[in-house]
């Protein structure tokens, strides 16, 4: 991944995420005033219909502007058009609509690499270079990794990850050998490749993984994708705790369950990973956020009417605290349940 790919694959889901939910918009009603791709300066502004369409220049972000949103003009009240007068669904509907929108898009993409095959990589041993610290130690083609330092390991490119920034200190394998559960003292031997940023050099141990290639059926491909998306949302939810308790480094602490796709996947791995994380924290009930208006809308139904323009950043306020205290109550509570098993 290079950071040309990184923005335009961020540029294609802010494109995604705001066409999304101007779509959904117009499909159930909603009359749009003016369609801003991108952020100011604004660089080209045209008219279709009674909606104004206007490109940006910063290509992070972008906003529909719903006729009646706010019933700033009275003859707006009678109008079934205005968004206030929409049913409480439908506002919904529209709210989560750019996180929909990301959503669907890589079930798509999931399914379509599920369906034409894929490579896995496996935590069995292939193969072990002769002379490396793994052969030195005892580690043979067939043995099954399953936790470093008493840390388990459920992907190969943890394992390789851990391995790497380990500093060349002794390490603890466990492997699972004809039935049996093995433990290994190995050191790392230092590797000729280049270090990556975060690291002063790479560590090795001479292992290569056991890998197959997987295909599925349309109808399994699909429960494959919603599986794998719902695990990249429950990994976004328990970050946190990952940052605070991880030796890893920052920059690798969040690995996408799809990241072991790899390979001719690389871009779709990227853009998976980016459009789930941007249709998570898009939820988020915080200001600018369609997850703050998804809080208004349960604040209209509790209240059985539309939340004041004047109290908007009250509730607002109070709805950050509470849900930032409501992650971190989660996260040491899964933290505490990880260290007593």
């Amino acid at each position: 991944m290079n950071t040309l790919q990184l923005i335009f694959v961020l540029i294609i889901g802010v494109v995604i995420h705001d066409g999304g939910r101007f779509l959904i918009g117009r499909i159930l009603g909603a009359k749009v005033e003016e369609y801003d791709l991108f952020f100011e300066p604004k660089l080209i502004r045209f008219d279709v219909g009674d909606t104004a369409y206007v490109i940006g220049a910063l290509p992070f972000g972008g906003k529909t502007y719903f006729y009646g949103a706010d019933f700033l003009d009275e003859s707006q009240y009678k109008s079934p058009y205005a968004y206030l007068n929409l049913s409480i669904w439908k506002r919904f509907l529209i709210a989560i609509g750019g996180s929909i929108s990301l959503l669907f898009i890589t079930l798509l993409m999931l399914a379509v690499v599920f369906t034409r095959g894929f490579s896995v990589t496996t935590m069995k041993v292939d193969s072990v270079d002769i002379g490396s610290p793994a052969y030195q130690s005892g580690i043979h083609p067939g043995d099954e990794i399953l936790a470093l330092n008493e840390n388990k390991v459920n992907k190969w490119q943890e394992f390789i990850q851990a391995v790497e920034f380990s500093g060349g200190k002794e390490l603890n394998l466990e492997v699972k050998r004809n039935g049996q559960i093995l433990t290994f003292v190995i050191s790392p031997q230092g590797s000729t490749e280049t270090p990556r940023l975060e690291q002063k050099s790479n560590f090795i141990l001479g292992l290569m993984p056991y890998t197959f290639t997987e295909k599925h059926n349309l109808n399994t491909a699909l429960e494959l994708s919603l599986r794998e998306i719902w695990q990249m949302f429950s990994d976004l939810l328990l970050l946190p705790m990952r940052l605070i308790i991880s030796s890893t480094p920052t920059v690798n602490i969040y690995l996408s369950p799809v990241s072991r796709l790899g390979g001719n996947y690389a871009i779709v791995v990227l853009s998976c990973t980016l459009f789930v994380s941007l249709a998570f924290f898009n939820l988020f009930p915080f200001r600018g956020l369609c997850g703050e208006e998804v809080l208004f809308l349960l604040l209209e139904v509790f209240l059985r009417k539309p939340v004041d323009i004047s109290q908007r950043a009250v509730f607002s306020a109070i709805a950050m605290f509470i849900f930032t205290l409501l992650i971190v109550s989660i996260n040491i509570v899964v933290a505490i349940l990880n260290t007593t098993n």
